[in-house]
Parts: structure tokens; C-alpha cells; sequence
């Protein structure tokens, strides 16, 4: 498979979205980051704004998204947000849809997971994440894509989430390191 025309990232300037345009860059792609200050996702004119940016043959990449999600307004923003960019992406007849999506989509039980395996978040970052993949779904583009990794770390990592950066942070602080599982410290 060939790469795309050009690589546009949404969420282009926050931790995620940088790191992949750097990759398209390193690969010599033409590529194109928007954040929200380009297009803000959430308001009634997204779609129409988003869609003057794209170009028929884009690959896009939404790593635009309110996360964590812990309200349940959360969810209905993006909700909105996925529904800009589908509506944008159809206009524009983009080449393909990217959705950096969650494993929270499986919930936070134990255990090996697969792209067989059911969908049953029992969070609101997990219901989140699977509304923005259904929602996603329906961009009617020639390809659409869904990755679902797991935590992601960084040393620019805003999310504060249970992981190296926490642990570190805590420690600078002073702070107690709170740890998970039946391990002993």
C-alpha cells in the first residue's frame, strides 16, 4: 500500500498528535498538524472548518479528544468532536480515517485482550472511547482504522496517569507512591 497524499493530524499539538507528525515528517510525508486553536472541534462551524483543511486522498488521524474522560459531559464532547470530523472527512473525501481510540473500550479487568475480544468498558474514559469509535464508523471513507493502545508514556506526558511519569512526579514531590496489584514494596 502506498502512503497517503499527505498525513493530517488532529490533536497535532498536544502530546500524542506532535509525536506522530514527527514520524510523518521523519518519513518524508507531507504532513499537516491542527490543533484547536486551527479548528476547535467543538463548535457549531467544525465541520465546514475542519473540511477547508483537507484534501481528497488525506490519510487523517484524529488524536483529538477530551481525556481522560471523567464526567459524563466529557462523553458528549466528544461526541461533537467525532461528529465535525466525520461530516469534514466525508465532505473532503479523505483517503482514510485514523482514530486513536483506548483499550478502556475492554474494561479494567485483567487478563489478555484481542480484537476479539468484547467491548465492555465499566468507565467513563471507556464509554468515552468506544462512542468515539462508533461514532467514527459512519465517516463512510474508503478505509477506516481504530487503534486501541494502552497507556501511553512520554517524558512530556500531561496526563499525569498510573505509570513512570506519576511514580516520578511523586518522587520529586516527596510524595507516597501509591502501587496497584498484590506486589510488595
Amino acid at each position: 500500500m502506498s502512503h497517503p497524499s499527505r498525513l493530517v493530524v488532529l490533536g497535532g499539538r498536544g502530546f500524542l498528535g506532535a509525536k506522530i507528525g514527527e514520524f510523518g515528517k521523519q518519513a518524508s510525508w507531507r504532513t499537516l498538524l491542527l490543533g484547536s486553536f486551527d479548528v476547535d472541534l467543538e463548535t457549531r462551524n467544525a465541520p465546514a472548518e475542519l473540511a477547508l483543511f483537507l484534501e481528497p486522498g488525506d490519510a487523517v488521524i484524529k488524536a483529538a479528544a477530551v481525556a481522560p474522560a471523567r464526567v459524563p459531559a466529557d462523553i458528549n464532547r466528544n461526541i461533537t468532536m467525532a461528529m465535525a470530523v466525520v461530516s469534514a472527512v466525508r465532505e473532503a473525501q479523505v483517503a482514510q480515517l485514523v482514530v486513536i481510540s483506548s483499550d478502556g473500550i475492554y474494561g479494567s479487568h485483567s487478563g489478555l485482550r484481542s480484537e476479539q475480544s468484547p467491548a465492555r468498558p465499566d468507565t467513563t474514559h471507556g464509554v468515552m472511547h468506544l462512542t468515539r469509535e462508533i461514532t467514527c464508523q459512519t465517516a463512510e471513507v474508503p478505509m477506516i482504522s481504530i487503534i486501541r493502545p494502552s497507556a501511553i508514556y512520554g517524558v512530556d506526558d500531561p496526563h499525569n496517569a498510573y505509570g513512570p511519569n506519576r511514580f516520578a512526579r511523586a518522587g520529586v514531590k516527596k510524595q507516597q507512591v501509591p502501587l496497584l496489584g498484590g506486589g510488595v514494596c
